[in-house]
């Protein structure tokens, strides 16, 4: 399919000029002589790509220009101009231009010019498109509950998303959802299109956090070679997310306290403050009231991150929500491994209810997970979750020559065609659904590694996305 692209230009010669040589680049061009004429072809043709003269009868290019952004602000705007100033270049840069080429137009500048600009353009729309769907899911019940107290957290969580950019704590055990709720408050926020960032405070070695956290200049310690930005950095004007919090050592919770203060920081061996616009959430399975009283946590960082509080309970505390998780999950992983599970039998659905699920709902995602792949037959069983025996010692652990945990198999025994299917499954989750690198992992070839694929009904990826 043909890009179209609007050239105007009041010069019959120029305009026929860039019309022949896109022409010849498999571009649909349309023309206009005048401001008047090329608002009337915007609307009736919808261009993908503008090329504008500023000296213009009637509506100047620059109002051309205004106007073109005003009813399609990502509409991509080349100006070519006899007019060479400078302040000129920068006031239709300001109003939204892509590029500033000066007549006569070098064609070869003028060709990268267009691919930039039509490059830059898809970029943009996929990037609008992601956050589009990212936001849809969150409105759509990503974060799913009906019971009153997830109700609750919804109701403030909407609230808190458009308010001004105020810091979150949200607590609660582990696998209870804690990212996800930052992620809504994202996603709810007129932020939404603007960065999410997030870092782990267990996952980084403390030696390597501040630079993670702040950035660095070139030469701040022996292997700087080069300037870094910082994630908090990286985020201006977006979110940051900060998990585990309560594992942030000590050393750099001053630091951290003064960017939530003084909206400011330095890089790691730098002397420039900069400044930072963004909205902060910290998360923690830890009593930090506790870790203050043990001298652990700062009382004054603590204070300012706990300015509003979201507790999120543990699932068995959720009621019937439980159901709707199993429901939402079930439905998620059947399209995303193209299954057709019906949903869970009747001892299934009570064991669901019953289960204490200490590890909450990232452990009902993935025992529904491990269900909806392994299931044989059109409902769920209570063998298909293999959550009855979790957490009790009587399992029978098998383990390598070196005696690292290889896998557990139950006291009432297990068919051998099953440990063959989780193997390969635990193998293709590790390896990204690489079939090459699953086999060799695995010490098979690829064709026998297919084979046993189809044999288990292993076809299809899943795709990425949360839920």
């Amino acid at each position: 399919m043909k890009h179209t692209v609007l050239v105007v230009d009041d010069e019959a010669a120029a305009r026929e000029l860039i019309a022949d040589f896109l022409e010849g680049r498999d571009y649909d061009v349309i023309l206009a002589d005048t401001g008047t004429k090329a608002l009337e072809l915007f609307d009736r043709r919808s261009p993908e790509l503008s090329i504008l003269d500023l000296n213009l009868p009637g509506v100047s290019g620059m109002e051309l220009l205004n106007q073109f952004k005003t009813r399609d602000p990502g509409h991509p705007v080349i100006i070519v101009s006899a007019d060479a100033a400078l302040e000129t270049a920068v006031k239709a840069m300001k109003l939204g231009a892509c590029e500033y080429l000066c007549k006569p137009a070098n064609l070869e500048s003028l060709k990268l010019a267009v691919e930039k600009a039509f490059n830059e353009s898809r970029l943009q729309r996929t990037l609008s498109y992601l956050v589009n769907e990212k936001e849809q899911e969150f409105r759509q019940g990503t974060v799913i509950g009906d019971s009153p107290v997830m109700k609750a957290v919804m109701e403030t969580v909407q609230k808190v998303a458009v308010s001004p950019a105020s810091t979150v704590l949200v607590t609660g055990e582990s696998g209870t959802g804690k990212e996800v709720i930052a992620k809504a408050i994202h996603y709810f926020s007129p932020q939404r299109h603007k960065p999410f960032l997030e870092i782990n405070c267990t996952a980084v070695p403390e030696t390597l956090m501040e630079s993670e956290l702040f950035g660095h200049e070139r030469g701040a310690f022996t292997d700087a070679k080069t300037r870094k930005q910082g994630l908090l950095e990286l985020a201006d004007g977006g979110t940051f997310f900060l998990d585990e919090i309560g594992e942030m050592p000590l050393s750099l919770q001053a630091k951290l306290l003064r960017v939530i203060e003084d909206r400011s920081f330095r890089r790691v061996g730098g002397v420039k403050n900069f400044q930072v616009d963004l909205r902060i959430i910290a998360a923690t399975n830890a009593d930090l009231a506790r870790r203050v009283e043990e001298g652990r946590f700062r009382a004054d960082l603590y204070y300012r991150l706990n300015v509003i509080a979201i507790y999120l309970p543990p699932l068995k505390e959720r009621g019937d929500d439980i159901h709707l998780l199993a429901g939402h999950f079930l439905d998620y992983f059947n399209r995303a491994y193209r299954r057709d599970v019906k949903g869970f039998n009747e001892e299934a659905e009570r064991l669901l209810q019953a289960y204490p699920w200490p590890g909450n709902v990232r452990e009902l995602r993935n025992a529904v997970e491990r269900a909806v792949m392994i299931s044989s037959g059109g409902y769920i069983t209570p063998r298909d979750l293999n959550i009855e025996r979790r957490g009790q010692a009587r399992d029978l652990m098998v383990t390598t020559p070196s005696g690292h945990p290889l896998l557990s198999l139950p006291e009432a025994g297990v068919g051998l065609d099953q440990i063959e299917k989780e193997a390969i499954l635990a193998a293709l989750n590790r390896c990204g659904w690489n079939v090459c690198k699953a086999a060799r992992f695995l010490k098979i070839s690829r064709q026998t590694l297919r084979y046993r694929m189809a044999r288990h009904g292993l076809t299809g990826a899943p795709e990425m996305a949360s839920a």
